[in-house]
């Protein structure tokens, strides 16, 4: 279903976090973490924080011993701060 709907609208922001997820529940953290790191940059603010919140949670189960999520983790501290 998630994946219908994000075929059926490729640019909505809510489709693109579901997906997201499901990429990070299936261990594809950098795929996954772009997206969030996107959205947390342009979303609307429901799906912002949202994304902030998978965000958090994905950076910690990806770990810290792979460049591209420490790549990702000093772009989302950019957006941030």
């Amino acid at each position: 279903a998630v994946r219908e709907r994000l075929a059926a609208d490729p640019e909505d922001p809510m489709a693109r976090y579901l997906m997201a997820l499901v990429d990070g529940v299936g261990g594809a953290f950098v795929p996954s973490l772009s997206v969030l790191v996107e959205l947390i940059g342009s979303a609307p603010k429901e799906v912002r924080d949202k994304a902030k919140h998978a965000a958090s949670v994905l950076f910690d189960a990806a770990g810290r011993d792979k460049p591209e999520v420490e790549d990702l983790r000093r772009k989302l501290a950019r957006l941030l701060f």
